[in-house]
């Protein structure tokens, strides 16, 4: 997995898994559990370092015919980031789940909160994980960490208890200075890409040649992925009262593709095809793309209209949410930034 495998070339390498007495669907149960355990690490790294701007985290299931009781019940719950309920209920929370977490505003949560509903749901016995799966990923990673440390300094011969407790001190400040960095490594370093996250990267990829091409005056219009409509859609947006000028507009769609942090496609429910619906959002804007890298439009986040994520889910496609990793975050940076 550490290289990137999809499953099949995984399996593929285990030299025939049914030596081992496991058949093919234990093997992709044990592929799938192991992907979404990485994810949910590098996840949670990111919502600790965006908790300022993002301070909720709001449970997000498939909710089609697969979708577990647990996750179903769990299904748009909102908390605080470090509320000690993440502790247990963050995904996955059974073999196989897709569910995830998406960070939101305050403006977002009171907004998707309704009675009974988000900030106001209340917890149930059914929303309780699968026996062994009652844990946050991230945070466990932390504890082996400070165990093995711990078991480490108690077997040191030395009667000295000052000697160990000082350690002990040094340990802990050094385990925690380590903790983002492991958990960032891991979201970029190790998580197999899968057909949905080479499909996200093309997409992005695409995205910039374009804009590598494009003249930089022209840059956006040349973007756009119908030029003809490009200056009605400015009009629109200027009189809805969403931007200030045409400059505005440039410069709040170049600033979220320049510092966005994700990318999140749809996967159509049949066929293999991948949706050409992408979304990349910072804050409170969102830039659509097409297919081969083009934007089909940019507006401002709506929390009282139904999201992206909101509408694809109900015609029973899949959201792929895909970490845009580090190298691919500073190209973006350097060919959207206007500041540079």
């Amino acid at each position: 997995m550490v290289n990137g495998d999809s499953f099949y070339l995984w399996k593929k390498g285990l030299s025939g898994v049914a030596q081992f007495g496991i058949s093919n669907a234990h093997a992709e149960t044990v592929f799938r559990n192991a992907i979404q355990t990485h994810y949910a690490v590098g996840h949670w790294d990111s919502f600790q370092r965006t908790k300022k701007t993002f301070p909720y985290l709001r449970y997000s299931a498939i909710n089609d015919s697969r979708t577990s009781e647990c996750c179903k019940a769990l299904s748009g719950i909102i908390r605080r980031v470090d509320d000690p309920f993440w502790a247990t209920h963050t995904p996955p929370n059974h073999h196989r789940c897709c569910s995830t977490l998406q960070a939101v505003t305050e403006s977002q949560a009171k907004a998707r909160s309704p009675d009974g509903k988000g900030l106001n749901q209340a917890e149930t016995d059914l929303m309780k994980p699968q026996k062994g799966w009652d844990y946050n990923p991230a945070l466990s990673h932390d504890t082996m960490l400070k165990d093995l440390a711990e078991a480490k300094i108690a077997n040191i011969p030395t009667p000295s208890n000052w000697f160990k407790n000082t350690l002990r001190e040094q340990m802990a400040k050094k385990l925690a200075d380590l903790s983002p960095v492991v958990q960032s490594s891991v979201i970029e370093t190790t998580v197999p890409k899968s057909m949905e996250h080479k499909t996200a990267q093309d997409l992005l990829d695409k995205l910039i040649s374009n804009a590598e091409k494009a003249t930089p005056e022209n840059k956006l219009l040349e973007l756009w992925s119908n030029p003809e409509k490009y200056h009605d859609h400015v009009r629109r947006r200027l009189k809805a009262g969403h931007i200030t000028s045409e400059s505005d507009y440039k410069e709040k769609t170049f600033s979220t593709l320049a510092n966005a942090q994700k990318l999140i496609i749809a996967i159509p429910n049949q066929g293999d095809k991948i949706s050409g619906k992408m979304e990349l959002h910072t804050k409170d804007w969102i830039v659509l793309l097409g297919t081969n890298g083009e934007i089909v439009t940019s507006y401002p986040l709506n929390p009282l209209k139904p999201s992206f994520e909101d509408n694809e889910t109900s015609i029973g496609n899949k959201i792929y949410e895909h970490a845009i990793d580090k190298r691919t975050r500073e190209i973006l940076k350097r060919v959207f930034d206007l500041s540079q």
